[in-house]
């Protein structure tokens, strides 16, 4: 861990095992951290702190995985400023508070800490209160109860060990459902000199550098055979098979909606023209269509070729933007994609939608769609979403 004017700027994190177990209706689901991506850095991203792997993007159930209840990064913002003894009793500042449960803003706390006893060095000490604030940009209500031992380290006081009942009630955001649950967690920490393999100048010049990439997420549809790199924003609404939804959420409001569907092959060396794919586009949007903004041929950087449209128009008289792309390599496997935003959010997913479009890769599959339809036919695109 790094530190800068005596708080946490950066950390480093390696996982032996990561993994979740639990049953829904009976059926078992398991998720686990890859092995070739134990080794995890943690940085600050719009005041939350967020978990990347330096070798290569995590996958989107990987970053749930990762993101604990608690920050242990954060644990020392429990212990106070001033000496303490026995029966001493502060109340955890709103600001630490946040930083300690991952929240976005907490906006009333009563969490306090007391010390119980102080033996050999080792103060224990008792924790309690409620925290009020919201999460993923949703209400949320934490009541906390635990207690921790704390000991000297070997450059300060450290939390060694935490065992604490979080009951937290969640209000349903775009991205997952409300839910009231009790988390029981327990966390043991001890230094290990000569282990550490990253030093804290490195970690430092992290914190200070922006590159975007570190925060790409890889989404993976295996019934619908394909793969791509996004922007954290986006997530997986709808996997199901032939068609995926996708949406991009900022602040619990949905910016975006991407609609993806596999077309059948067409014969190998055939393909699809810019002219047809606007005629298709045009008949799709009927009365809606108002005008092509742009419309783009190119190759991305995974050797598919991209036909891209993007179209103005109106819908229940609210100005929307809609981009029509269609990919497809020298095979003659296909996929169609049509985002659908409001006009005023057009400029602000241009970036995610290029990345999105320029990293979408197929995926292997024993049976291909049959091959059934000649060149220059229609690409059959999504209709786009109702608003």
């Amino acid at each position: 861990m790094a530190f800068q004017r005596n708080q946490q700027s950066a950390a480093a994190r390696k996982y032996l095992t990561a993994k979740l177990e639990n049953w829904v209706a009976g059926k078992e689901i398991r998720h686990s951290l890859r092995t070739d991506c134990d080794q995890i850095r943690v940085l600050e991203r719009d005041g939350v702190w967020e978990q990347y792997c330096p070798d290569q993007p995590l996958e989107r159930r990987e970053v749930e995985l990762l993101r604990t209840p608690i920050n242990t990064m954060m644990l020392e913002r429990l212990l106070p400023l001033e000496p303490a003894r026995t029966d001493s009793q502060w109340t955890v500042s709103e600001d630490d508070a946040r930083h300690l449960f991952n929240l976005d803003a907490v906006f009333r706390s009563n969490l306090s800490v007391k010390v119980l006893s102080i033996e050999k060095g080792m103060v224990k000490l008792e924790i309690h209160g409620t925290v009020e604030g919201t999460a993923n940009s949703v209400p949320t209500q934490l009541n906390i109860r635990g207690s921790a031992h704390a000991g000297l380290g070997s450059q300060c006081a450290m939390v060694q060990w935490l065992g604490v009942s979080i009951q937290e009630h969640r209000d349903i955001s775009h991205m997952e459902p409300g839910y009231s649950v009790t988390a029981r967690l327990q966390v043991l920490r001890r230094e290990e000199p000569g282990k550490v393999q990253v030093e804290a100048n490195e970690l430092l010049d992290l914190a200070k550098s922006d590159d975007p990439t570190r925060w790409l997420v890889r989404l993976e549809s295996q019934q619908g055979r394909f793969a791509t790199y996004v922007d954290r924003k986006w997530f997986t609404y709808v996997d199901g098979g032939e068609d995926s939804v996708l949406r991009m959420v900022e602040n619990n409001q949905v910016l975006a909606q991407c609609n993806l569907a596999r077309l059948p092959n067409l014969a190998a060396g055939s393909q699809l023209t810019l002219e047809g794919m606007q005629a298709d586009i045009r008949k799709a949007l009927g009365e809606r269509f108002g005008e092509i903004v742009e419309s783009t041929e190119k190759v991305t950087s995974n050797q598919l070729r991209l036909l891209r449209t993007e179209v103005s128009g109106t819908q229940e008289q609210i100005p929307l933007r809609w981009i029509y792309a269609h990919l497809s390599d020298d095979s003659g496997r296909r996929i169609a994609l049509v985002y659908t935003m409001e006009a005023s959010q057009a400029e602000k997913i241009a970036d995610s939608e290029l990345q999105m479009l320029d990293s979408i890769q197929f995926l292997a599959t024993p049976v291909e769609p049959s091959t059934s339809e000649p060149a220059q036919v229609s690409a059959n695109p999504l209709q786009p979403a109702s608003r």
